[in-house]
């Protein structure tokens, strides 16, 4: 009998460290932030991948603008510009993207394969970029700041890339219908909220005083975290970032929701954890 026991209870074992370890890595995972701007093209590009192998070929992708070199503390606004200024920063992110995710069927991935860029509107900063693909069925394609003005395109655009390939929205610049006002609004409703869906997001905003980091991965699901004591102009952090939820979420947190959980984890505010440092 107990020679039955043993293996019995060895199984059992075997199995919970195997959910440990499982639960442990998931953890970690879920932890985790883009540490660099190649680290964000990666996991976005992985992301998407997913997303399309799952069936989804219309997808939206919002990331960080990373700063540049030249921005200082002192400056108040990192992006005097605005989009023509982060243009050409966004588009390298894209094209990264864009590349990785052909790379990934095209064993092994073309250095010959090409991206072009055509500027959509100059004033608003928005440019279609089609990535090749070794074959033409695979190759995909991204809109970079997209705006209400650009919906006529938009279905263009969509229209012309094919259900069949991939098109994402980088940074788009509204987030609602109700954005396109009361004559366009039906038409972006179908046209836009209707087929997209999140591909990735890395987000940055502020709750409560807070620093927010607000994440998205096709694999995983929604992710919100605390920031504590950032310096946000170079987003750099000596303190591990806070969950504000212990998994993963499958809808998009609302502003209000994220406040409410900043509160419960951060109790004491900002200034007021600054003024007990003094």
């Amino acid at each position: 009998q107990l020679m039955m026991i043993f293996p019995r209870i060895s199984a059992v074992f075997l199995s919970l460290l195997s959910v440990i370890t499982n639960v442990n890595s998931l953890s970690s995972s879920l932890s985790s932030l883009p540490s660099s701007q190649g680290v964000m093209t990666s996991r976005a590009a992985r992301s998407c991948r997913n997303a399309r192998d799952g069936g989804s070929k219309r997808l939206i992708i919002n990331i960080v603008v990373p700063l540049l070199p030249t921005v200082r503390p002192e400056d108040i606004d990192p992006w005097p510009g605005g989009l023509k200024q982060q243009f050409n920063t966004v588009e390298k992110i894209c094209r990264g993207i864009l590349s990785e995710i052909v790379a990934s069927d095209s064993p092994p991935p073309g250095s010959n394969l090409k991206c072009t860029t055509q500027i959509i509107s100059q004033d608003d900063a928005c440019a279609l970029l089609i990535q090749e693909a070794e074959s033409a069925k695979e190759d995909a394609a991204a809109i970079i700041f997209p705006g209400t003005d650009q919906l006529d395109e938009l279905i263009r655009i969509d229209k012309m890339v094919g259900e069949d390939r991939l098109l994402l929205l980088i940074n788009p610049q509204f987030r609602r219908a109700e954005d396109f006002g009361v004559f366009k609004r039906g038409t972006a409703k179908t046209e836009i909220f209707g087929k997209y869906r999140p591909g990735f997001s890395f987000e940055e905003l502020s709750c409560r005083g807070e620093q927010v980091k607000l994440t998205y991965d096709s694999s995983v699901g929604w992710q919100a975290f605390a920031v504590v004591d950032e310096a946000p102009m170079y987003q750099t952090t000596s303190s591990p970032p806070l969950p504000l939820y212990s998994g993963a979420l499958q809808k998009r947190p609302t502003y209000e929701e994220l406040e409410d959980r900043v509160k419960e984890v951060l109790p004491d505010p900002a200034w007021k954890r600054a003024m007990k440092k003094i």
